[in-house]
C-alpha cells in the first residue's frame, strides 16, 4: 500500500507554505528527497545553516509539519560591510500528507550536517467503517454551522429497530437531500415516535464563545457532547452510538476533555447520514427547527433572511445595518463569517 495516498488532490509532494523566498517557495530553501523502503518512508531535507534547536515536528490533520527558524543576523561592522546577502534568515516549513493513521511517537527523525533526516513508518490504511443496518443506535447532527444567519441547531435522537421501517417507509435520509417542504411535512412524524434532544446555540452565545478562542469545530464537539450525553441518560437500550465526523476522534475528545459529562464510546462515521438512521433523524430535526427559527427571524425584522453565506447574504446584512445598526449582526449573525467584512465595508 502507499502510505501517501492523494488527498484533495494533495500527495507527498505537496506543501503548505509560508512565506515565498525570491517568489520561489519555501521548496527552494528546504531540498527534499524522499526514499521508498519495504516498511518505510526516508524523507531528507536539506537545512544549511540552520541548527536542530530551531527545527520542530508535528503531526496534524495527516500532515506532517516540518518547521526551521533561524535568526542569525550578522550586521555590517567595523570588520566590513555586506555588499550582498543571499543566505536566508528567519522561519519556513513543509507539509507531507502522511495519513490520519501515523502517530508523532511513531515519527523518527535526527539532523546531522545540515541534513534532516526523518523516518515515517509504512501502515496499512484504515478501512471505511460500515455499520450494520439493523441496530438501536443513539446519533446527532447540526445545522447552522455553514450559515451567516440563524442559530446553530444540534440534535441527538435514539432509533430502536422496531422503528426502523416506519422510518424508512416514511423516506427519512440526509435532511441536505430533502426540500424545505419535505422537511416540515415528514419531521413532524418523527417526531411523534422517536425520542430526541435539541440544543440551540444563539448566535449571541456563539459569538460570545468564539471571541474566547473556541472555534467552529470545537462549539460542534461540546454540542454534539451535550445532546448525545442526555439522550443516553434516558436509558435506552443502544448498539452504537454515532457521530457524523467532522473532525479527528482525537480533536474531538480533545475539545470536551473538560466536560465532567462525556460520552466517549462513540462511532465517528463519515456521511453518517447515509448509513445511520439516527443520525438522518437528527439531521432532520435539526433542519426543520433551524427552518422555523428562520421564519421566525425573517418576519421578526421583515425581510426574508436567506441560508447560507452568499453574496445575497451580504445585500441583507447591509440591509438590516441600514435599518437597525452594525449591532444587530451581533444579535443575529455569525460575526467571525468573512460576511461581516463585506457588509460593514461601506460603513466604515
Amino acid at each position: 500500500m502507499m502510505m501517501i495516498p492523494r488527498k484533495h488532490d494533495f500527495d507527498l509532494w505537496d506543501d503548505v507554505f509560508g512565506d515565498s523566498f525570491f517568489n520561489e517557495g519555501a521548496s527552494r530553501l528546504m531540498k527534499t528527497d524522499i526514499k521508498e523502503k519495504k516498511n518505510e518512508y526516508i524523507i531528507d531535507i536539506d537545512l544549511p545553516g540552520y541548527e536542530k534547536e530551531g527545527i520542530k515536528l508535528e503531526i496534524q490533520d495527516g500532515y506532517l509539519n516540518v518547521h526551521a527558524t533561524v535568526n542569525k543576523e550578522e550586521k555590517d561592522d567595523e570588520k566590513g560591510r555586506f555588499v550582498r546577502k543571499e543566505r536566508y534568515l528567519g522561519s519556513c516549513s513543509r507539509s507531507f500528507y502522511v495519513g490520519d493513521n501515523i502517530t508523532e511517537n511513531e515519527i523518527k527523525a535526527k539532523f546531522k550536517n545540515g541534513t534532516l533526516t526523518i523516518i515515517v513508518p509504512k501502515k496499512e490504511e484504515k478501512k471505511e467503517k460500515i455499520l450494520p443496518i439493523r441496530i438501536n443506535s443513539i446519533g446527532s447532527d447540526e445545522v447552522g454551522t455553514g450559515d451567516y444567519f440563524g442559530p446553530i441547531v444540534v440534535t441527538s435522537c435514539y432509533v430502536s429497530k422496531e422503528n426502523i421501517d416506519f422510518l424508512i417507509d416514511l423516506g427519512v435520509r440526509d435532511s441536505k437531500k430533502l426540500t424545505d417542504e419535505k422537511i416540515m411535512k415528514l419531521v413532524p412524524e418523527i417526531i411523534k415516535k422517536i425520542p430526541y434532544k435539541t440544543y440551540i446555540l444563539s448566535n449571541l452565545e456563539y459569538n460570545a464563545h468564539y471571541k474566547n478562542n473556541i472555534n467552529m469545530n470545537m462549539v460542534k464537539a461540546i454540542l454534539h457532547n451535550k445532546v448525545l450525553y442526555e439522550m443516553k441518560s434516558l436509558g435506552y437500550a443502544y448498539d452504537y452510538i454515532v457521530v457524523d465526523q467532522f473532525e479527528y476522534p482525537a480533536a474531538y475528545f480533545k475539545h470536551i476533555a473538560s466536560s465532567t459529562k462525556q460520552v466517549k464510546d462513540i462511532f465517528f462515521l463519515t456521511k453518517a447520514e447515509d448509513q445511520c438512521l439516527s443520525v438522518a433523524c437528527a439531521s432532520m430535526i435539526s433542519r426543520y427547527i433551524f427552518i422555523k427559527k428562520m421564519k421566525e427571524l425573517s418576519n421578526s425584522l421583515e425581510i426574508n433572511i436567506p441560508k447560507g453565506a452568499s453574496d445575497k447574504v451580504d445585500e441583507v446584512g447591509k440591509y438590516i445595518v441600514s435599518k437597525y445598526g452594525k449591532s444587530k449582526l451581533n444579535e443575529i449573525a455569525k460575526i467571525n463569517f468573512k460576511n461581516t467584512e463585506k457588509i460593514l465595508e461601506e460603513k466604515k
